[in-house]
């Protein structure tokens, strides 16, 4: 028995309305449903396991309608049957990786349950999916049947997904429910109509005119009766009569006709008083002139013709051909029944044509042409159609073929196998790394790389556990700031990549000043700051380290009222609140600002002092311990001569803000730093690398020098005109690449020229030395009348520290110079200026210097100007410079040196030199290139 026959007591009688009765052909492997259950099918899989389940009366089962009895009632046994073999007909219909996820559940209602909740709920994705399926599906000659269908199942798998709102309290008397149901009727009648081919153009707009509109099942009726009706008239039409270009193959034929060769007297003469219309000649009529009719075989002109064999351009129907007139069509005509070849295609590129082509009608055989005239104008219709095909035809022929003989052109290349010279088996090419990396676009293309959607992630919960914001409903009155994702791989020095960051920035740029934000400035560490600060730790032997700020925008306090949409990629169906901002953010006005400072705040608060030459540096001084904190955003620098007070700084730090120790400083802001027996060397071989691949120049000569001696730099009217935009954008690398090149920065104007030079230093740097005292010298020159088209000189600047350069400049003058005494009187107050600067930094950083600083200058005229008190018509125009450089002088700050001009370091500065005095001045200068062979 397979009723309820777990109670033995019961009666022999088989109930087959029970839910607990099981036909004797039911197994657990039953298929069940089409198609089985995967991760985008469930509404479909559900729909019909639900039909299943229903036929089988044990929908009960899965819906929790029928509970587990108890263990001691009669029914347990049937109960545990039948949801066994329901669990069957479940897991059977799954994927083998859902299959595993529901095996170890107890009941069939469980695993009912699971899935629902795990695939049954809303997906916008698959919404999103069928929307955009439903808007391109197009009927693309299938039948309507077909179409319908496809557009159905699509209709109703998103109506299960989002089904029809409905009212819940049962008092609505207006029947908006009828209403939105009709209104979803009319859009789905727009969408099929939409998708239908352009054979139904007619039918479509007589429905579309029909008032009111038709309902989407008439609109359905109508349209399958006009597919009806046109498959009848097609197979009741008759085919009309085809024509064709045709040409006949010929045969290689030596001998003449019998009929020529047995001609009688008689019929000459008869022939010889015919005259022909067309041709004018002799012998025939026009009917039988063969310039009409064409050639026979036997024809003597024809014996070297070769095959032909090819047809084209059939025609049938009787619509006229679009686009051509009477005129034209008689061109056409005369143009093939002319003498001559036809016009050669690509497939008779390499044959022999016809003296005369012809158009012949392919089932008659006759001439296309030589038919009787009327009006001037050909009686054959037919010839009119040639090369175009009715429409009511085109629409049901399949082309499967060409009508034309196929043709290749012979392809002038060995087929023979090809191997490589045997000298060449021992070279060995060097294939190095990339120097660059492309960086990703927009959040949508990179949302399912798991790399970058990781570094997402992570910047997300670093600004949730920060505080930045709080999710709370836009005031009224109030606009929020939207924000987009920039992702950014960084490298280490030597080109490998370090970390993939992807870093959240609000669209600052659509901020009202006085609104969103009020003061925006913050200052960064100067490069010269840099360099001091480098050369005097080298010298004391001081410990130099390097610390990043993890997300130090986020650190700083935002007092002003700003919202902000929620980041792409994080948006939550329905959500309507908005970040209300905290703390600040990149990308905001203010966001640099409030870090600073709220770092300023906190390095003080830890008894450093912020240095009056440059705030980005904070001192420390206290119990002989020194140490120095030079700031540049988020890149930090720590110096100091106490290991266990630095390291006590560094938790002092990430406490407050979560640093990164990178430990010994390796690599800043694009700048390698190198240490050696001699001391530290700063280059940017790897920015230069990068320069040069952008640029394309990395397969250039190299040049000895950067700039040819004695050239002046021009417009260059009359040469090539470069892209503007990409020139600026070089020249701006360039300037960059002066932070360790000296040696390009008065020739950075001529890109190509020192790119090339570039190519063959690409590691050279400067050397801040180890050994030697703490010693400021400087160097001034300047180019009078340098600027051909300004004629304003420029000034260059040179300052060493105990033999390393830490500053130098190239600028043109504000003004035009009379006399070179005047320029270098500039160029002198100038490096005045700066050597006044670095000796106020020198002294944060425990560097005293007591003895006046070498001002080196090789115009004789500059430095008597300087050591003279009085003052004469020369000094008028510099009056200013006079005092200032003269009251230096007098308080022993500055003595003025003279130098020979072969000698003077700054010349580097302000003009081209020659390769020998260029690699001079370059090795009194410190500069040195650690990749050079020894």
């Amino acid at each position: 028995m397979n009723g309820s026959d777990g109670d033995k007591g019961g009666s022999s009688m088989i109930d087959f309305s029970s839910p607990y009765y099981l036909h004797p052909s039911d197994s657990p492997k039953q298929p069940s449903v089409n198609e089985v259950l995967t991760d985008g099918n469930y509404n479909d899989w559900a729909q019909e396991m639900t039909n299943f389940l229903f036929a089988k009366n044990k929908i009960d089962f899965v819906d929790g309608t029928l509970k587990k009895p108890e263990t001691s009632s009669s029914q347990y046994k049937s109960w545990m049957r039948c949801d066994a073999m329901i669990k069957g007909w479940l897991t059977t219909a799954m994927e083998k990786s859902i299959r595993d996820s529901v095996k170890y559940a107890v009941t069939s209602s469980e695993i009912w349950s699971d899935l629902k909740e795990r695939f049954g709920k809303e997906s916008a994705p698959r919404t999103y999916e069928l929307k955009q399926k439903i808007a391109a599906t197009r009927q693309d000659g299938s039948n309507v049947s077909t179409y319908y269908t496809r557009l159905r199942s699509l209709w109703d798998e998103s109506h299960s997904i989002f089904p029809f709102p409905c009212c819940s309290c049962n008092k609505c008397t207006c029947e908006l429910g009828k209403k939105i149901a009709e209104h979803l009727e009319k859009q789905q009648l727009y969408e099929f109509l939409m998708g239908l081919d352009n054979d139904f153009n007619v039918i479509r707009t007589q429905i579309l005119a029909t008032k009111p509109v038709p309902t989407l099942g008439t609109a359905y009726h109508m349209v399958a009766e006009d597919e009806r009706q046109r498959a009848i008239s097609n197979e009741n039409r008759v085919a009309p009569e085809s024509a064709a270009f045709k040409t006949f193959q010929k045969r290689h034929n030596n001998f003449k006709s019998p009929k020529e060769k047995y001609t009688t007297t008689q019929e000459k003469e008869s022939k010889q008083n015919d005259q022909c219309t067309f041709c004018g000649r002799n012998s025939h009529k026009r009917e039988g002139c063969f310039k009409l009719v064409g050639y026979p075989d036997w024809w003597p002109g024809k014996k070297d013709d070769k095959a032909k064999p090819k047809a084209a351009c059939v025609d049938t129907g009787t619509s006229p051909i679009p686009g051509i007139s009477e005129e034209q069509y008689q061109a056409f005509v005369k143009f093939f029944s002319g003498s001559g070849n036809n016009v050669e295609t690509k497939s008779e590129a390499n044959m022999a044509g016809n003296r005369d082509g012809k158009l012949v009608g392919l089932r008659t055989r006759s001439l296309i042409g030589s038919g009787k005239k009327s009006h001037d104008d050909y009686n054959g219709h037919m010839a009119k159609r040639l090369g175009h095909a009715s429409r009511d035809k085109l629409s049901n022929v399949k082309m499967e073929e060409e009508h034309a003989v196929p043709h290749e052109e012979p392809e002038p290349r060995s087929k023979r196998v090809r191997s490589q010279p045997t000298h060449l088996n021992d070279y060995v090419v060097s294939l190095p790394p990339s120097v660059t990396n492309s960086q990703p676009g927009s959040s949508q293309a990179n949302s399912t790389d798991e790399k970058w959607r990781n570094a997402m992630q992570q910047e997300i919960k670093a600004l949730e556990k920060n505080g930045t914001w709080t999710l709370e409903e836009l005031p009224e009155g109030k606009r929020p700031t939207d924000s987009k994702w920039v992702y950014k791989t960084k490298f280490k020095s030597d080109g490998e990549v370090e970390r993939y960051k992807a870093r959240l920035v609000a669209k600052g740029f659509t901020q009202m000043e006085g609104v969103d934000y009020h003061e925006t400035f913050a200052p960064v560490a100067k490069l010269v700051t840099v360099r001091t600060l480098l050369a005097v730790a080298t010298k004391k032997d001081w410990i130099i380290h390097q610390l990043d700020v993890n997300n130090a925008f986020l650190h700083g306090d935002l007092d002003e009222e700003v919202y902000m949409k929620i980041p792409k990629g994080f948006e939550k169906e329905g959500e309507t609140r908005v970040c209300r901002l905290r703390k600040s953010l990149y990308g905001l006005k203010q966001a640099s600002r409030n870090w600073y400072k709220r770092l300023t705040s906190f390095l003080l608060s830890l008894n450093f002092k912020q240095s009056k030459a440059d705030y980005s540096l904070f001192t420390y001084q206290k119990a002989g311990i020194y140490v120095a904190i030079l700031i540049y955003v988020d890149d930090v620098i720590i110096v100091g001569d106490n290991s266990k007070k630095i390291q006590q700084i560094k938790q002092q730090l990430d406490d407050e803000f979560s640093i990164k120790d990178l430990g010994p400083l390796k690599y800043f802001l694009g700048i390698e730093v190198a240490k050696t027996k001699d001391g530290l060397v700063l280059s940017q071989r790897k920015y230069i690398l990068d320069i040069l691949k952008d640029s394309g120049m990395l397969g250039c000569r190299p040049s000895a020098f950067p700039f040819e001696q004695g050239t002046k730099l021009d417009k260059g009217e009359k040469e090539a005109r470069v892209d503007a935009t990409q020139y600026r954008r070089l020249v701006g690398r360039l300037l960059y690449l002066q932070a360790t090149r000296p040696d390009v920065t008065y020739a950075v104007n001529a890109a190509n020229r020192v790119l090339r030079y570039l190519k063959g230093t690409p590691g050279q740097g400067i050397l801040l030395p180890r050994e030697g005292p703490p010693v400021l010298t400087g160097y001034c020159d300047s180019d009078w009348l340098g600027c051909p088209f300004t004629r304003r000189s420029r000034t260059g600047y040179l300052l060493l520290l105990g033999g390393s350069p830490i500053s130098w400049k190239t600028k043109k003058q504000s003004v035009v110079s009379r006399s070179s005494a005047e320029a270098e009187y500039r160029a002198m107050a100038s490096t005045v200026s700066e050597i006044l600067w670095v000796r106020w930094l020198l002294k944060d950083m425990q560097v005293q210097i007591t003895t006046p600083t070498s001002l080196f200058c090789d115009n004789q005229a500059a430095r008597h100007i300087a050591n003279n008190p009085v003052y004469h018509e020369r000094t008028k125009h510099v009056e200013m410079d006079c005092f200032f450089v003269r009251e230096r002088v007098e308080t022993r700050e500055i003595e003025p040196k003279p130098i020979e001009s072969k000698l003077q370091l700054a010349d580097l500065l302000t003009k081209g030199l020659g390769t020998q005095q260029l690699r001079s001045l370059l090795s009194k200068m410190g500069i040195r290139d650690l990749h050079a062979p020894s």
